[in-house]
């Protein structure tokens, strides 16, 4: 999948170490307003587009999608995917 977003320019560097390959990168604040971003970076930050290699469900984790939401735990439950009924079945038996 895709993932876009302001990083840390040591952090892209050591995904280009790990063999990544950005879309497209942009260094400057003037250069991610042309992607659709305002924001300031700082000399440590830039905007990148990079194919991370991995299933949706492993990158955005139950616990991170609830964000101390309990209201999403119900839907999480009765959603019919198995690993995310089984996490909120645990959650709301706390």
């Amino acid at each position: 999948m895709f993932v876009e977003g302001k990083i840390d320019k040591r952090y892209l560097d050591v995904l280009l170490a790990a063999g990544y390959e950005p879309d497209w990168t942009c260094t400057t604040s003037e250069e991610a307003t042309a992607k659709g971003y305002e924001l300031e970076l700082n000399d440590n930050d830039v905007v990148v587009r990079i194919w991370i290699d991995m299933d949706t469900e492993d990158f955005f984790k139950p616990k991170d999608l609830i964000h101390d939401n309990e209201k999403i735990l119900g839907l999480m439950a009765t959603c019919g995917h198995q690993g995310l009924a089984e996490f909120a079945e645990k959650e709301l038996k706390k």
